[in-house]
């Protein structure tokens, strides 16, 4: 039987990993620039514990779990990715038994600035927090 490798990393890894990552697409490093954010105020929060994270390329992978890959069924994640027009695309991703669900999958865009208020936001409305994350550095 193989074991399902881990795929999460800290959320100080999280966010050194959006603050090394620099391009000149400018629309697109301010979605970058509001990850980093975004990564940082979750480290240094009360979530730096309770969500997981990993990136797959530039996107933002967050779950109530520990990562896995393959995600074993019912595994959900919250998926940030930045897009070259300057905003960001928030969606959940949905794992069946040996498949995405993409019939019970949304999403839904932001701007970059709006990135931080749409996380608190969201991961209300998911039930995984009821309490916001400052967005104070």
């Amino acid at each position: 039987m193989k074991d399902n490798a881990l795929l999460h990393r800290s959320w100080t890894s999280i966010f050194e990993f959006y603050h090394e990552r620099q391009t000149d697409i400018g629309g697109y490093q301010c979605a970058i620039d509001a990850l980093e954010k975004l990564s940082f105020a979750i480290s240094r929060s009360h979530l730096n514990r309770q969500l997981f994270a990993h990136t797959s390329h530039d996107r933002l992978m967050i779950s109530q779990t520990k990562s896995t890959y393959p995600p074993p069924a019912g595994s959900s994640f919250l998926v940030i990715e930045p897009r070259v027009e300057g905003d960001l695309q928030l969606s959940m991703e949905y794992w069946g038994a040996k498949h995405r669900e993409k019939d019970k999958e949304w999403a839904r865009l932001t701007e970059a600035k709006d990135l931080h208020a749409q996380f608190n936001k969201l991961i209300r409305q998911l039930c995984w927090n009821y309490h916001p994350i400052s967005e104070q550095r």
